[in-house]
């Protein structure tokens, strides 16, 4: 989850998001979806500890979440 952390929220794109997953050795598109989603909702709670803008951003993405 250390990329909700330290990127800022700009960057948060689901291009950049598989990017930093796969490079963290998760290779399996599926996994690293699965991944992405569970965490973007973790960061989106509001006992997350994560800063308005961020939740925000995450819900955000989550909302317009689309897989074909």
């Amino acid at each position: 989850m250390n990329f909700y952390k330290v990127t800022p929220v700009q960057e948060w794109t689901c291009t950049n998001l598989v990017d930093y997953y796969h490079k963290n050795n998760i290779l399996e598109l599926s996994k690293i979806l699965d991944d992405v989603k569970k965490n973007l909702q973790r960061v989106a709670d509001l006992k997350s500890g994560f800063d308005v803008a961020r939740r925000t951003k995450a819900q955000g993405i989550i909302n317009s979440w689309k897989v074909s």
